[in-house]
């Protein structure tokens, strides 16, 4: 079983056109050759740079073309595995059969290099305050929930001194620039990905690059999000609708590390649980929200691999889909007619495809279906249950005065 790997050739210069060449190698075979495998987002397709192949020119995104510009800077002739490069992404027959490995690849490969996409201003200040977080730990990283639900004018009356205090309130203060530091991380859009959760959890060894800087995941994005969530509602709260997204990027981010550990230990589950995981998640091509997380899927591997198949309409893909877990043996932790629950109607869902079919996508027009993303259905009960952290992010009252705002009896929707 072979794959395609990608040769750099090392820049002369900023300008140089990019040079690699391919090599085949066989991806079991014990005296393979050792390869990295990229983990990014394509970016515009429209914008495009030149990439010489073997002499032969083709075109890819600027994005991968600056991830090969810092790939091809820090060591000369890498060998690198990449999906727009190693799979000829016009072939329906060859892409189905490399997405059936692509777990194989990622976690066979030394290590996963996530490109994060150029350096920006801002991210010198925002890595500190990222980097303040994880110094004090994961029994302080709760504390801006507290802070946050204070009123202005009481904080103002008390003198703060410590410097912990401090940058406290600058994490729960959602109008201090700094946000907008931490925004421009998360708002890449690899936090956005669905291909990144096989990329991310299969990978032996990860290492994050934004431009220059070299991040890890543990100590520079692990324990932020979850002392960064409720500041992000408060700024959906105040601000336009549209800011919605970052409270996504943060449920994103604390959802790989719960994803890792799941993975580490006992899997992350069936395909009803991984995709009732993954709403935050999105992808170009529709079929992809089902065959991009196939990989991780427990119980009948074989069974789910047969999902994948580029020759199949979205429509086909879904109701497979649908029917594979309906048909699942029904147990106390199984899904059940739970699924219907993720059925959105939407103006945007096409009318071909069957009422009981999920998609398993957000909606611009819907925040999430009930009983859907982030949580499960509560066992051993027949209520429905709505998931009160999304329901909050929708809420129309002053997050500063109203301290019931997760309970919500007194506010709006």
């Amino acid at each position: 079983m072979e794959i395609r790997l990608v040769k750099m050739k090392p820049l002369q210069g900023d300008h140089t056109v990019l040079e690699c060449s391919i090599v085949h190698s066989a991806l079991h075979d014990k005296e393979r050759e050792s390869y990295q495998a990229l983990s990014y987002v394509w970016g515009d397709p429209s914008f495009t740079e030149p990439l010489l192949v073997d002499g032969a020119q083709i075109n890819i995104t600027t994005n991968l073309a600056a991830a090969l510009r810092r790939l091809s800077v820090e060591e000369a002739e890498k060998r690198l595995w990449i999906d727009a490069i190693c799979i000829n992404q016009a072939d329906a027959v060859e892409k189905t059969h490399q997405v059936q490995m692509m777990r194989e690849i990622y976690s066979l490969a030394s290590q996963v290099i996530v490109w994060l996409g150029p350096e920006e201003p801002s991210d010198d200040e925002a890595l500190a305050q990222l980097s303040r977080l994880r110094e004090w730990g994961h029994g302080a990283i709760h504390l801006p929930y507290f802070y946050a639900m204070m009123a202005p004018s009481w904080l103002s009356r008390v003198p703060i001194t410590d410097e912990f205090v401090k940058a406290q309130l600058v994490t729960s203060d959602s109008t201090h620039p700094v946000w907008d530091g931490i925004d421009a991380i998360f708002r890449r859009r690899w936090f956005y990905r669905m291909w990144i959760i096989q990329e991310f959890l299969s990978a032996k060894q990860r290492v994050f690059w934004l431009g220059p800087k070299t991040l890890e995941w543990e100590l520079d994005f692990g324990s932020a999000p979850l002392a960064l969530d409720l500041t992000a509602r408060m700024r959906t709260l105040q601000g336009p609708r549209a800011s919605a997204i970052h409270v996504n990027a943060f449920h994103n981010a604390e959802e790989l590390t719960t994803l890792r550990y799941d993975h580490e230990g006992d899997g992350v589950g069936s395909l009803y649980e991984v995709l009732s995981k993954t709403y935050g998640f999105d992808s170009t091509d529709p079929r992809d929200r089902v065959f991009a997380i196939i990989g991780l899927v427990q119980g009948d591997s074989e069974k789910a691999a047969n999902l994948v198949d580029y020759s199949k309409s979205t429509q086909q893909v879904l109701i497979e889909v649908a029917k594979q877990i309906l048909l699942q043996p029904s147990t106390e932790s199984g899904p059940g007619l739970s699924m219907l629950s993720h059925v959105i109607d939407s103006e945007s869902r096409p009318h071909s495809l069957p009422s009981w079919v999920p998609e398993w996508v957000l909606k611009e027009e819907r925040y999430q279906p009930l009983c859907a993303a982030f949580k499960a259905v509560p066992e051993k009960t027949r209520d429905f249950w709505i998931d009160n952290d999304n329901v909050s992010s929708l809420l129309k009252c002053d997050p500063y005065t109203d301290m019931t705002m997760l309970c919500a009896p007194s506010c709006t929707t």
